[in-house]
């Protein structure tokens, strides 16, 4: 009887654990908590989170609403809103540390049409997303660190991306753009407007349309640009960048790193230096430009087309020659120990 008792014992105490642990209930989070508050006069908001899902909406009145959804809830456990003069700052409750493997969170935060100030979001660990576009913002400041972020359009004077050790995807991003990758994973469909400076330190990048001056610095990592219509002054230290379909002009400088450029058109003379990188440019045909190509121990090759024997400099030499009729752009060439390959086709 006392070991049958022991095990009634021990059933009911595991059904309670599995009750309180949310096992029983429904798989959709149940509503525990709104919060609402006027954005009137603020000029800085600030929404930071971890762990959770946050997603970003619409208000449909004049107020940013905060609903939280919970597996199980205490009052600890819900949102901390502060205000400081201008600004508002928006964090996330204290969570369970017993059974937290099982407990989840949902939050969803409307926002204003009428407030276009600063907006900053920190998400660590958790996933925010969008259904709402952020639109014409003074600025917008995104930091993802381990998590990840799903935006359809972000816009602003300024907008800065930080995504360490997590990964975002947005379709659109627009205004004068700082965007910066570091051991993680970024995707954009268009990066659009003003100036735009992209760091990326042993992380990767992906831009389908880049269009606007744009300084790129890269170490130990990727970037991968589809379709270019930019001025662009680019670093690479150790990483490996492709550009396709560009169109513009630009500084390019490379040390032991790997750039492979597909020329459509040329505004602007290209200078392209290398230490001990490689080179790879292909251009039309019926482009024209004149070589001006200076080499101490590395080489610089020109490939025609039609079978045409390709031009070689190498070793300590200095080349200026044109290539097709009447060339208006010159294409500068500098190698230490590296190597560029350029192909007309």
């Amino acid at each position: 009887m006392l070991v049958t008792s022991k095990k009634v014992l021990v059933s009911c105490g595991l059904a309670m654990i599995l009750a309180a642990a949310g096992l029983y209930g429904a798989e959709e989070l149940p509503l525990v908590n709104t919060e609402t508050l006027s954005l009137k006069d603020i000029e800085n908001l600030s929404i930071s989170y971890g762990h959770d899902e946050v997603i970003l909406r619409e208000s449909e009145t004049g107020d940013l609403v905060i609903r939280e959804y919970m597996t199980r809830d205490q009052d600890r456990y819900h949102v901390r809103v502060s205000r400081t003069g201008r600004t508002v700052q928006i964090r996330r409750g204290r969570r369970p540390w017993f059974l937290r493997w099982n407990w989840r969170a949902r939050v969803e935060i409307y926002l204003p049409r009428s407030f276009r100030e600063n907006l900053r979001i920190v998400n660590s660990s958790g996933i925010v997303s969008g259904d709402a576009d952020l639109l014409n913002y003074k600025s917008i400041d995104l930091t993802v660190s381990s998590g990840s972020a799903l935006f359809n359009a972000i816009s602003g004077e300024t907008v800065s991306v930080h995504v360490s050790s997590g990964e975002a995807d947005i379709r659109e991003l627009g205004g004068g753009s700082f965007v910066s990758v570091s051991s993680g994973r970024m995707q954009i469909g268009a990066l659009t407007g003003g100036e735009h400076r992209i760091k990326v330190s042993s992380g990767r990048l992906r831009i389908k349309d880049l269009e606007g001056d744009s300084a790129v610095e890269i170490s130990s990592g990727g970037i991968a640009i589809e379709k270019a219509r930019t001025a662009m002054d680019l670093h690479i230290s150790s990483g490996n960048i492709t550009v396709g379909e560009f169109s513009g002009r630009g500084n390019f400088e490379m040390s032991s790193g790997t750039l492979t450029m597909d020329i459509k058109e040329l505004t602007g003379d290209p200078w392209f230096r290398v230490s001990s990188g490689n080179i790879s440019v292909t251009l039309p045909a019926a482009l024209p430009f004149n070589l001006d190509a200076l080499t101490k121990s590395g080489r610089v090759t020109v490939h025609e087309t039609g079978g045409q024997e390709p031009l070689q400099v190498s070793g300590n030499s200095t080349v200026l020659r044109p290539f097709g009729p009447s060339p208006e752009r010159t294409i500068y060439t500098r190698t230490s120990s590296g190597n560029i390959s350029i192909t007309r086709k």
